[in-house]
């Protein structure tokens, strides 16, 4: 399939609460902003991997591992600044590079196990499905609730007065993974968000789980010794 010109950013702000220095930390052996950069570098849709990150030692990493650095200022490298604002001042070095960008990809550090084919086929979904922008997502076949008005329990993708289904009998859902985000450049200047139109979606196969404590990283950090060949 013929794509247009794509470009990843990858941020990566050096402070975290949750996990102090998380993206410097390994996960297999390799840093997490490591990994994600690398993920970008072998995919066959990236003209470039840039980060975006303030901290000098996220920089040399993710410069070791083929990406461009783009300095990210303090005004939009807190914890309460957006995304999206990270997403769309790296559009503006990314563009002195490649004028005719068209794509972008987001990558977050925090889902370790993105793959290089992870990356592609999200492009491709959104290319196929005609759609402004993508995400993956991993396959949910839980049985979900809610509260009603009294604060009781209510089916929300089943109906609970009736007979149980079987779970693979549910509705085909999705959920958010949180580790692929891809937009048309174009109309995500013109909204500022990452859902920038109709979405199209891109199921995974990745361990259904982000870095958000310690506990996570040493789970991910069991996981990607166990499946390392």
């Amino acid at each position: 399939m013929s794509r247009p010109l794509c470009a990843t950013v990858i941020l990566a702000r050096g402070g975290s609460k949750g996990v102090p220095g998380k993206n410097l930390r390994e996960v297999g052996g390799i840093s997490l902003i490591g990994r994600a950069v690398r993920a970008a570098v072998q995919a066959d849709s990236q003209a470039a991997v840039y980060v975006s990150t303030d901290d000098t030692a996220i920089a040399t990493e993710a410069r070791a591992q083929g990406g461009h650095i783009i300095n990210r200022p303090a005004a939009i490298a807190g914890d309460t600044a957006s995304s999206e604002a990270g997403w769309l001042h790296a559009l503006g070095p990314i563009r002195a590079d490649y004028p005719q960008i068209a794509r972008l990809v987001f990558l977050q550090c925090t889902s370790p196990f993105i793959t290089p084919g992870d990356i592609d086929a999200c492009l491709d979904a959104m290319e196929t499905a005609g759609a402004d922008c993508a995400l993956s997502v991993v396959e949910d076949h839980s049985f979900l609730w809610t509260r009603d008005a009294e604060g009781l329990g209510v089916g929300q993708n089943h109906d609970h007065t009736t007979q149980r289904k079987r779970r693979q009998d549910l509705p085909p859902q999705y959920r958010e993974n949180g580790a692929i985000y891809c937009v048309d450049v174009a109309a995500f200047e013109a909204t500022g968000q990452r859902f920038c139109g109709k979405v199209a979606l891109c199921p995974v196969d990745q361990p259904p789980f982000e870095i958000d404590s310690l506990a996570d990283l040493e789970l991910a950090d069991a996981l990607a010794r166990m499946r390392a060949p």
